[in-house]
């Protein structure tokens, strides 16, 4: 996931299994050692109780390779238990980024490091694919397929069949007059969190 430097498997904050450990964090019941690094604690403290005064959008800005993919993961799995978000839609600026959210073996340890569900998820490039099972919860997508004609109206139908949190991994690269804000403000969503490393940018 994210970059080679912040695969799931990598993380140093693995320690050797130990028993299921208590969270503050709704529907996080951290398990076989796992622990998040200071910043994603405070992080997801602040989402929870910001979810709980009806506060639905927000910004997360963490510096390259500590965990922001962790951190989206994590958020939806704090909005699932309470009943605010069933889905999750992941928006990438790139195709790697992409497979990295949907390595499926990474994916099962944190849910299960988590001790969440273990959501169903897929990437969506094909409408073909992911509109055969809407029930489907997780989708990995990219801004530039998200805005082209099928994978737009795609989209717009899975996003209608639930309510749906949206991740905006570096959301430095969506630009607030640019085309893929434009078509993405179509999708209906119930909350948000963006993700970025350099949230200002010159371009935009």
């Amino acid at each position: 996931m994210e970059r080679a430097t912040n695969t799931i498997p990598s993380l140093p904050n693995h320690p050797p299994p130990s028993e299921p450990t208590s969270s503050t964090l709704p529907g996080i019941t951290l398990r076989n050692g796992f622990r998040f690094r200071r910043g994603q604690q405070a992080f997801l403290e602040k989402l929870a109780a910001a979810f709980a005064r009806g506060e639905m959008n927000h910004l997360g800005v963490f510096v390259p390779g500590y965990g922001k993919t962790i951190t989206a993961l994590a958020s939806f799995v704090v909005a699932h238990a309470l009943g605010i978000a069933r889905k999750l839609v992941v928006f990438v600026p790139r195709g790697n980024l992409r497979d990295q959210y949907a390595d499926g073996e990474a994916l099962s340890r944190l849910f299960r490091d988590l001790g969440a569900p273990p959501f169903t998820f897929c990437v969506a490039d094909s409408e073909r694919v992911f509109l055969k099972n809407l029930k489907t919860q997780i989708i990995i997508t990219t801004y530039q397929y998200a805005s082209g004609r099928g994978g737009h109206k795609a989209l717009k139908q899975y996003c209608a069949s639930a309510p749906c949190m949206f991740v905006f991994d570096e959301v430095h690269h969506l630009a607030e007059d640019g085309l893929w804000a434009e078509k993405i403000a179509a999708f209906p969503h119930v909350c948000s969190v963006a993700l970025s490393g350099t949230p200002m940018r010159s371009d935009n």
